[in-house]
């Protein structure tokens, strides 16, 4: 696979890919204090994105065999599974954590979301469902943090989420690469 991706309005060589060329200080400093709201609060979040990806993208619930399960017709049932659809929502709050922790090495962020990428590969994600999620996550934001969550943070959240995105697609079109 070629190290160029385009991704919405984001094209880069995953080779040279650092986050300051994409976030200023600025940016990133309004991730990390918007985040520092949030961090008590994730598992709420979570399951606001995730309520809310389910309402705006039910097709993709089959992505999801252990929150929505399956029926003896082989149709998706349309009971959730509440507990697991709060689990899963904050382990990845807990992941978009730990990349906003990593803000400042760009090296360690871009490893940890291509390998993120790498394991939605084997989960039956594709490429295409990564970049459905930001109306999701934004939406999630702004209904926990409120007026906190200005224009200004809104678009360096919305470049963070693409910037990730181009190296979780990465990793999920290199799944077997280190």
């Amino acid at each position: 696979m070629g190290n160029k991706l385009t991704l919405g309005e984001a094209s880069f060589s995953i080779r040279d890919k650092q986050l300051h060329n994409v976030l200023t200080c600025n940016q990133m400093q309004l991730v990390k204090k918007s985040w520092n709201l949030l961090n008590g609060d994730l598992d709420t979040l979570g399951g606001i994105v995730f309520r809310r990806f389910f309402e705006i993208e039910p097709q993709l619930k089959i992505v999801f065999p252990k929150i929505v399960h399956i029926n003896h017709d082989n149709k998706l049932d349309a009971n959730i599974d509440m507990d697991m659809l709060l689990r899963h929502g904050a382990v990845v709050m807990k992941a978009l954590g730990a990349a906003v922790e990593s803000l400042g090495d760009s090296s360690c962020l871009n490893s940890v979301i291509i390998t993120i990428g790498q394991i939605h590969c084997y989960r039956n994600v594709k490429p295409k469902m990564i970049k459905k999620l930001w109306p999701c996550l934004n939406y999630g934001l702004h209904a926990v943090l409120k007026e906190n969550y200005t224009k200004e943070i809104a678009q360096a959240w919305r470049c963070l989420y693409y910037y990730m995105c181009g190296l979780m697609i990465h990793g999920m079109l290199n799944p077997d690469t280190d």
